[in-house]
């Protein structure tokens, strides 16, 4: 029996594509002097960003750098344009409902790369999870729900 290597590509592709990320720590600066650290999560050509009350997400194409930014700052809001080097956010700039222009830059130390989801070190113990219970009203100290009747017709009913 032959396996055709196409019926391998897609799921190893996918899980290559899935398995690499990247925290990288950004600026975001603001009209006015407001400059605010914090990171970016880049998912190989997606991700999210976060700096004190700016908070955005980006996304782009396997084929090229470029990405889309839609990012909020409190009642401040915009979209721009973005670059990232592989799967680590580089830079933007988006252009606010106030006609600012807000940058996003890389910051700090190299970006942190990881495996998703990240996996425990060699040799480490797996503690116990406590399993929830299948019925959440069943739960110890839950109130009890009892069911009500409504006088009437109901709604959808003949």
């Amino acid at each position: 029996m032959s396996v055709r290597p196409s019926a391998l590509v897609v799921p190893v592709l996918a899980v290559a594509l899935s398995a690499c990320s990247s925290i990288t720590p950004i600026r975001v600066s603001l009209p006015k002097g407001e400059s605010y650290t914090g990171t970016a999560w880049t998912n190989l050509y997606t991700g999210t960003l976060s700096a004190g009350p700016c908070q955005g997400s980006f996304n782009g194409s396997l084929a090229g750098p470029e990405v889309m930014i839609a990012m909020n700052c409190g009642a401040r809001r915009g979209t721009g344009a973005g670059v990232r080097d592989g799967s680590t956010f580089v830079r933007g700039t988006v252009a606010l409902n106030n006609g600012g222009i807000a940058t996003i830059a890389q910051s700090g130390p190299t970006p942190v790369y990881h495996l998703i989801p990240p996996l425990p070190p060699p040799g480490a113990a797996r503690g116990t999870v406590e399993e929830p219970p299948a019925d959440p009203a069943a739960a110890p100290g839950a109130p009890t729900i009892l069911p009500t009747l409504t006088p009437g017709v109901l709604p959808g009913s003949r």
